[in-house]
């Protein structure tokens, strides 16, 4: 996997534990896609912790934005992405540490159809901690510093949950 992709996810999950070991904090409010065609899971994909806000919907949307990315191990472009995929893939982004431990593990549920990303969540393992709140904070992922979200990419890997 791309190396380059680490930073972003890092700094995903980094932002998303600290406040909760649950993917939704009661305090965040939910962002989803109402066009989507497949239901979105309860739980928010905006995470705030100590003036730092992740939103890790835009983080799945960073990721698939890029010219190419790593998928399942394998450099896609977004067409060869589009035809290879199901319709309503689920994407898993691992942000991780330098030392490639996993700050974050983020399920992108993706319209392959027209790229873009019906719903976000955190899921619970690993649970975002003061540390990784630190680590995103240090790397500028927080939205108030990157509104792009461009800084996350040295730091994320994805993969395929489901199809």
């Amino acid at each position: 996997m791309n190396s380059c992709k680490v930073p972003t996810l890092c700094l995903l999950l980094t932002l998303a534990g600290c406040g909760s070991q649950n993917p939704a904090p009661t305090n965040a409010p939910a962002v989803q896609s109402s066009a989507s065609t497949a239901s979105a899971p309860p739980s928010a994909s905006v995470f705030h912790h100590d003036g730092c806000t992740i939103d890790i919907a835009k983080v799945c949307k960073t990721f698939i934005d890029q010219p190419e990315f790593t998928y399942n191990g394998d450099q896609y472009t977004w067409e060869r992405f589009q035809q290879t995929s199901s319709r309503h893939p689920d994407v898993e982004v691992w942000v991780r540490y330098p030392d490639n431990s996993v700050l974050a593990d983020i399920q992108c549920h993706v319209d392959a159809q027209n790229r873009k990303v019906d719903w976000a969540r955190l899921l619970p393992n690993p649970p975002l901690t003061d540390k990784s709140w630190d680590f995103a904070k240090s790397k500028r992922w927080c939205q108030e510093d990157s509104p792009d979200y461009s800084s996350w990419a040295d730091y994320w890997r994805s993969g395929i949950t489901q199809q």
